[in-house]
């Protein structure tokens, strides 16, 4: 069941400092590729840099000192360590570098079952239990989630569609 109610209040403070991270992220990306600019022009190294740029806060600054988990990795801390958040990108295909993610929905499947894996670990090896997954989206297929749905009972999983306001999964 979704649920757009979600009451902020309820949840702890460093998922909605997340989520309000997100937001300011997502507002760097308008104004990072308005209208105006062209990300195409360049050389292919330049194009490469304009397109992975956006992320560096996410690395670098405005969540890496949050104790979270990021997938994928390179969007996250260069050391491994579970916490009992993790955020799980699905940026849009513009983003993508890698021959192998250049479909949404390999791309979608690919990132849940590397959040299961990630789950999963942090459990068995860690002793340490996922309690918050945030899905951060540049796009959805709720037929794909609706397949994947129960491996994630017990957790609280929220959507965060990119410029709208996040939804309660489970």
């Amino acid at each position: 069941m979704i649920n757009s109610n979600i009451e902020r209040e309820s949840l702890p403070e460093k998922i909605n400092d997340l989520f309000d991270s997100l937001k300011d992220l997502e507002n760097l990306f308008k104004d990072y590729f308005n209208e105006e600019k062209s990300i195409w022009k360049g050389t292919d190294e330049e194009i490469a840099k304009k397109i992975s740029e956006p992320f560096g806060p996410i690395g670098r600054g405005r969540l890496e000192g949050a104790d979270i988990n990021v997938i994928p990795p390179r969007y996250g801390r260069k050391t491994y360590r579970c916490y009992d958040t993790l955020l799980v990108i699905l940026e849009p295909s513009i983003y993508i570098l890698t021959p192998n993610e250049c479909y949404p929905d390999i791309r979608m499947e690919n990132r849940i079952n590397d959040a299961l894996k990630h789950i999963e670990k942090c459990k068995n090896l860690k002793h340490i239990d996922v309690r918050y997954v945030i899905f951060w989206a540049g796009f959805w297929d709720f037929r794909l989630w609706n397949r994947y749905r129960n491996y994630f009972q017990g957790k609280q999983v929220f959507l965060v569609p990119w410029f709208e306001n996040p939804l309660a999964l489970i």
